[in-house]
């Protein structure tokens, strides 16, 4: 690749709304998630899981990039297909992790230098002939007495840069990753100063070793509390320390930040996430402010899977609502409702929506005229597919007035407008056996987006095609939506009355 091309997958890598996901856990770190859940950390189940993990349908819309282990690059699927081309045929772009892990400083008690400089001109050439993009090199600066010293910012910093330059002489974009550890009991001001001076010296190898920023990416630490410090900072101090750190150290040329998780929770690494791309949006920051997640991607997948080959499906589920609700933070767009992450053995009601659909896009809402068992969502078949959007009910009502509280105001308040396509017949004039559900609307945290619309391919007993429902309610799993492409492939459920 040319610069431009660097330049090209960079910009790809922090598209608005999009990150990564760092799959590249060396054989000892996978080997510990692994124990984690009772699983052995065998070359077919490292195989089975990750692959698992690249072949969550949709997920492309979240994840722009993988970055991946050296096994994992050079690996093949159960079917025989790279796993590379797994990615890349969704859009996804692959990199490789290419640094060699940490070993002790010299003359420096505590600290640590990461190398794998020998030979890396060599491993590049051939990383570029399996399909790689991008590259990863980890640096690790601790905060602890009398540490980090002069000495150990300085040789990590040069050797990011030394990275970094064989990287794009080999027309891959470096993702630099400095990351100041959030172990210990420091307060946010010590994680701050440490941060920015790694951060200047970085900025300034970089310089030094003619690396072109505009083809680079960085992947810092956020801006943070120490782990067991007593009192630790909120994700708004959190915001505006790190982007105020940023601001007087990134250049703006620098396209993209990709923030790695560290020891941060799932659900820290979001809400600061959020509050990260909020602050920085009001304060006009440059740069695309994205994520490299592991474990904030990863945890609740691995947890879902535990080993078993059934379980992929809802490990699937689990990785795609991280990756969902992180991009909403990525967005600075991040509730706390999107967590209740949807159970992907809930029922959903599927019914006939000629007009229940524009209706319920305008409305969030559905008229039923028929009983229908107690079920948690409801989605839409029309013209020979079931709609991407699934709905959760909120509620349900015999009668519409504005005594039946703030749903029923907001609809009469709809109906009111008279919205094109709706017919007003149904709602002014309905029959006692109709009732109205109120619905999750198509943008609602606890709607599921599904990654593509379900294709009908249901047949009658001559073989002709026929509707996947018309007056009958048909039931099936959540989770087999999330991971069909036709409805043949659908789990049929029966809610309790």
């Amino acid at each position: 690749m040319n610069l431009q091309d660097m330049i090209d997958v960079a910009q790809a890598i922090v598209a608005p709304g999009k990150g990564i996901l760092a799959a590249d856990e060396s054989d000892g770190t996978i080997k510990r998630r692994f124990d984690s859940i009772g699983v052995d950390s065998t070359f077919e189940n490292r195989r089975d899981y990750r692959e698992g993990l690249f072949r969550t349908a949709g997920a492309a819309e979240y994840i722009s990039g993988v970055i991946l282990y050296d096994e994992t690059l050079r690996q093949d699927g159960a079917d025989g297909t790279p796993l590379v081309e797994v990615l890349s045929s969704q859009g996804i772009i692959p990199g490789i992790k290419v640094d060699k892990s940490t070993k002790p400083l010299a003359s420096a008690d505590g600290e640590v230098i990461t190398e794998g400089l020998d030979g890396l001109r060599d491993r590049l050439a051939e990383y570029v002939d399996l399909g790689a993009k991008f590259t990863k090199w980890r640096a690790v600066i601790t905060i602890g007495n009398g540490i980090p010293t002069r000495h150990c910012i300085e040789a990590n910093a040069q050797a990011l840069a030394r990275f970094a330059t064989l990287s794009q002489e080999a027309g891959l974009v470096p993702i630099v990753e400095p990351e100041v550890l959030m172990d210990g009991d420091h307060d946010i001001d010590t994680c701050y100063e440490v941060t920015t001076e790694t951060l200047r010296e970085v900025y300034y190898e970089l310089g030094t070793h003619r690396v072109a920023l505009e083809g680079t990416l960085l992947k810092p630490n956020m801006v943070l509390s120490g782990k067991d410090a007593s009192n630790r900072a909120s994700a708004e101090q959190v915001a505006e320390m790190t982007v105020q750190c940023f601001l007087n150290t990134v250049p703006a040329a620098v396209p993209g930040v990709v923030f790695l998780s560290g020891g941060q929770s799932d659900d820290e690494a979001t809400v600061n996430l959020d509050a990260i791309n909020r602050y920085a949006t009001s304060h006009g920051a440059p740069w695309e402010l994205s994520f490299s997640y592991g474990r904030g991607l990863q945890a609740a997948p691995l947890k879902a899977w535990g080993g078993v080959a059934a379980n992929i499906p809802a490990a699937q589920a689990a990785y795609y609502h991280r990756a969902k609700v992180t991009s909403a933070a990525r967005r600075g767009e991040y509730t706390a409702e999107m967590e209740e992450a949807a159970d992907p053995n809930a029922s959903v009601l599927v019914v006939a929506a000629r007009f229940a659909w524009p209706e319920y896009k305008q409305l969030s809402a559905y008229v039923h005229h028929q009983s229908v068992r107690p079920t948690d969502y409801i989605a839409f078949y029309k013209d020979g597919a079931i709609q991407p959007l699934v709905s959760k009910i909120k509620s349900r009502t015999k009668s519409l007035n504005a005594d039946q509280g703030s749903d029923a105001k907001e609809l009469l308040g709809r109906l009111d407008k008279r919205p094109e396509g709706v017919r007003p017949d149904v709602w002014f004039e309905r029959s006692t056996g109709d009732s109205i559900m109120f619905l999750s609307g198509p943008d609602h945290g606890e709607t599921v987006k599904l990654p593509q619309s379900i294709i009908n391919d249901k047949k009658n007993k001559n073989g002709d095609p026929t509707p996947f429902t018309y007056g009958t309610p048909r039931y099936v799993t959540l989770g087999s939506l999330l991971n069909a492409h036709k409805t043949s492939e659908l789990e049929l459920c029966k809610p309790a009355k």
